[in-house]
């Protein structure tokens, strides 16, 4: 059996993984009734999972560096483990 080549392989993951992505945040949306917005670019391609389709969703970045309670942000950090 040939082997597939790199990017073939990189291509099922984000197919996979974003389709992964899209499927728990409609469960965080239909489980606690959270409003959720997901955006993915991937190779010049926006892919966005919305829970709600309003003129007011999702909000601009001015109303949520505005907002309060102060954003809790996440970035690749938070889920670095540290190695002993």
């Amino acid at each position: 059996m040939a082997r597939r080549p790199p990017s073939s392989l990189r291509k099922d993951v984000f197919r996979k993984r974003s389709r992964t992505v899209e499927k728990k945040a409609d469960e965080i949306a239909k489980l606690s009734g959270a409003q959720v917005y997901v955006v993915m670019l991937h190779h010049g391609q926006f892919y966005v999972y919305t829970s709600h389709n309003t003129n007011a969703w999702p909000p601009s970045k001015d109303q949520i560096d505005q907002s309060f309670p102060v954003p809790k942000r996440t970035a690749p950090t938070n889920f670095k483990v540290a190695k002993d």
